[in-house]
C-alpha cells in the first residue's frame, strides 16, 4: 500500500515509524528508489525516496543482501 494512503493526515513535521524505518514527507516529489513512481516520502535511514510498503521492504532486502555479501551478517 502507498504511504500516501497509509498516512493521509501526516504533516511535514511528522516522523512516521514503519517497520523499523523512519519516514518523513519531503518538499517535492521525486522518483521512488524502487519502482520509479513519484513520491514525497523519504526513508530517513536510507536517505531514499520510497513510495510504499512494498518498496520499503525491497530496500531492506537489498540492504540485508549487501550485508550478507560483505560478510557482516551470517546467512
Amino acid at each position: 500500500m502507498k504511504f500516501e494512503e497509509l498516512y493521509p493526515n501526516a504533516k511535514y513535521t511528522d516522523e512516521i515509524q514503519f517497520e523499523g524505518s523512519f519516514l518523513i514527507k519531503g518538499d517535492d516529489r521525486q522518483k521512488c528508489w524502487n519502482c520509479g513512481e513519484f513520491t514525497i516520502w523519504i526513508d530517513v535511514l536510507f536517505e531514499a525516496y520510497l513510495c510504499s510498503e512494498e518498496c520499503e521492504r525491497q530496500k531492506w532486502r537489498e540492504y540485508f543482501d549487501a550485508e550478507r555479501k560483505a560478510g557482516a551478517i551470517e546467512s
